[in-house]
């Protein structure tokens, strides 16, 4: 294996490490922190990211995906790659302090908000997260290494403090201020180097040159944000009295297959970079087959999770949250099919679409799945509330990534009819029909022990499928060798 090739390896580990360090920070801290803080306070601190979630938007002005594509393009030219980096950060510099300062004066005059300003102001700097955390440079040069360790060590702290800090339900403000040192704290380690490594000035002499680029991934970003938040605020002020409640319910179910997703689309970020520096150097056919490989492995894992989480929702649930929150599991069961949309539409929206330039494609696609977002959502929350959440977004999903999938078929040889993905179309199918049986026929009463076996019968059906089929495979292959070498 080539140095280049060890490299990439490497690269999807360090993701996995990280998105593991991600996913496993809420697993050990979100079941005492849902206990502690109960619906409502888990709702009140939802609500208010939600809502920052808008500014963080008007902040980053698409420059995580702007950032990571010029750097993975100029990154073997150390002065033009000086001169973007200072480009982008000074912009992002700029639209951050602007965000701020709008986000406070949006939270104090907002009847719906003032009350919790407080709140409001503890979780708006984290915002300031998204301009010093400059993640796209350690992306764009692919020091996935990095990113690991750091993301390891502040997760570790942030976890000890909810441990110690975070005692009764009246302790929101104090869970806001851990969560905002997670993210300020990782972003200003990541500052330190960038500063160190690149010696970036402010300037604005190139914003011109950047202004259609800027504006375009802002498209995509901004369709992507409201799309992905426009159920937590449309459930949180359309449902009264109850909205913290049912945001609390809500994000519990969405949290948790969030996690999923971010596990499956971690490698898209190793992804990105490399097949950009591949396409920038002429080699298409090289970029197609990066593609299709990691697209075999992305649609069998997401289909698996997808499958595995429907017939645990109800022991992860209990497990992760407790009795308090057992209306969430009906949202989960309908969201599961998320994770494998969600994971798709990531996979064809930014390593096929925008890798190749037709990020505008990307962008209108989104923008299609927030307004039917919308309209179901105002159709569906005031009837259905959590549940007509959870469906206009699937619904919402399953838009973007019809109108990606139709997009991108133009530019990758990756197709749902490929012997590889019939394979594990048949494997997932078989663990379904194992899964469902063990449920029908088998009941559990340990909600614990019930998680634990559901996991191991779900994953040894799809490993000894996946075994058998091999050997078929390999018997069916070996059989048409002797028989073309008899006719010889």
């Amino acid at each position: 294996m080539s140095e280049k090739k060890k490299s990439f390896s490497k690269n999807i580990v360090y993701s996995l490490i990280n998105s593991l360090t991600t996913l496993l920070f809420p697993v050990v801290t979100y079941p005492y922190v849902s206990r502690v803080l109960l619906p409502e306070g888990v709702g009140r601190y939802n609500l208010a990211y939600g809502v920052l979630e808008y500014f963080i938007l008007l902040a980053s002005l698409g420059v995580p995906l702007l950032g990571t594509r010029m750097v993975a393009k100029y990154k073997d030219d150390s002065t033009l790659l000086k001169e973007k980096c200072s480009d982008i950060f000074s912009i992002n510099f700029i639209t951050t302090i602007v965000s701020f300062f709008a986000f406070l004066l949006f939270a104090g005059l907002n009847p719906e908000t003032n009350h919790n300003f407080l709140l409001y102001f503890v979780v708006s700097l984290q915002l300031l997260s998204f301009c010093f955390g400059v993640e796209w440079y350690y992306q764009g040069i692919e020091d996935f290494r990095f990113i690991a360790f750091k993301n390891l060590f502040v997760k570790i702290i942030s976890g000890v403090l909810i441990f110690i800090f975070v005692r009764t339900s009246n302790d929101v403000i104090i869970y806001a201020m851990i969560m905002m040192f997670s993210t300020l704290g990782y972003s200003l380690i990541n500052f330190y180097k960038f500063i160190k490594d690149t010696h970036i000035t402010i300037t604005f002499k190139n914003v011109k040159s950047l202004i259609k680029s800027i504006l375009i991934v802002f498209l995509i970003y901004a369709a992507s944000k409201i799309n992905s938040n426009l159920d937590v605020i449309m459930l949180g002020f359309m449902t009264g009295d109850k909205g913290e409640y049912n945001v609390g319910i809500y994000t519990t179910a969405t949290k948790i297959i969030n996690m999923a997703v971010s596990l499956v689309t971690s490698m898209n970020v190793v992804i990105l970079p490399r097949v950009v520096s591949i396409i920038e150097g002429g080699n298409k056919q090289k970029a197609n087959m990066v593609l299709k490989k990691m697209f075999t492995i992305i649609f069998a894992l997401c289909l698996a999770m997808s499958i595995g989480l429907f017939f645990v929702s109800k022991e992860v649930v209990l497990v992760f949250s407790g009795e308090k929150y057992i209306d969430s599991i009906n949202t989960m069961k309908i969201m599961c099919i998320n994770v494998a949309l969600s994971s798709l539409t990531n996979y064809f929206g930014v390593e096929v679409l925008y890798a190749n330039n037709k990020e505008i494609i990307t962008g209108v696609s989104i923008l299609c799945g927030a307004i039917t977002n919308i309209i179901l959502n105002s159709i569906l929350i005031p009837k259905y509330i959590y549940i007509g959440a959870a469906i206009a977004t699937v619904c919402s999903n399953a838009v973007i990534f019809i109108l990606e999938y139709a997009f991108s078929v133009k530019y990758t040889k990756c197709s749902f009819l490929s012997i590889d993905l019939l394979k594990s179309i048949f494997v997932n199918a078989t663990m379904f029909i194992g899964l469902f049986i063990f449920g029908e026929f088998i009941s559990i009463s340990n909600i614990y022990l019930s998680l634990l076996v559901k996991v191991v019968v779900g994953l040894s059906i799809f490993i000894i499928s996946y075994v058998l089929l091999w050997l078929y495979v390999n018997i069916k292959r070996k059989e048409s060798k002797n028989e073309f070498v008899k006719k010889d």
